[in-house]
């Protein structure tokens, strides 16, 4: 089976990760540039018109919450300009971009739930999710159940109900979920497990 990889989502990926694991990040990034140059020159020219325009009109003033919410609807990623937010434009950034929960520390299980429900991959940067926010994201993409260590039944039921491929994350497959995952998709019999 082959994936189709999207340049921009492994470059968006690298800019994210690069705390992380910069070392990792460095040699992927010399390898897109080796593979797929024209991407890579478009996507690093997007990427700084990006951060000009942020720094532009969010990098001096955001110092009243009602600047803050404003400029946070218009682009989650301004968060990244606000020392300390309120749960309110914390709120605001992750319902614009999902993703932007890897820079809130802390966040509250609202401020979660507004992430998973904006882009389910916002879910590694939630260290122990409650059973309502994995719910939320299996709900809208069952596959994010990869994310997930040790996914009580009630999840795995939501996430082959979405996607009965789900099944393939699961290794305790009970009876109902093999059965959920098959009227979802039949061709999910493929990843029982006996």
């Amino acid at each position: 089976m082959s994936m189709k990889v999207d340049v921009f989502d492994v470059l968006n990926g690298l800019i994210h990760c690069t705390d992380d694991y910069p070392l990792l990040c460095e040699e992927l990034a010399k390898f897109c540039a080796l593979k797929f140059p024209k991407e890579v020159s478009k996507y690093a020219e997007l990427l700084e018109k990006r951060r000009a325009y942020l720094h532009r009109n969010f990098g001096n003033y955001l110092e009243t919450e009602a600047e803050q919410l404003a400029a946070v609807q218009e682009d989650g990623f301004a968060l990244l300009y606000i020392k300390e937010p309120s749960e309110a434009v914390q709120l605001a950034a992750v319902q614009h971009n999902g993703l932007v929960l890897k820079f809130i520390k802390e966040p509250s299980e609202a401020v979660q739930l507004a992430a998973v429900q904006q882009d389910g991959y916002a879910l590694p940067y939630i260290k122990e999710p409650s059973e309502a926010v994995q719910l939320a994201t299996v709900q809208d993409d069952g596959l994010a159940l990869q994310f997930i260590k040790e996914p009580s039944e009630a999840v795995k039921l939501a996430a082959v109900q979405q996607n009965g491929y789900a099944l393939r994350f699961i290794n305790n497959q009970s009876n109902a979920v093999i059965d959920a995952a098959l009227a979802e998709n039949p061709d999910s019999y493929i990843y029982i497990k006996r």
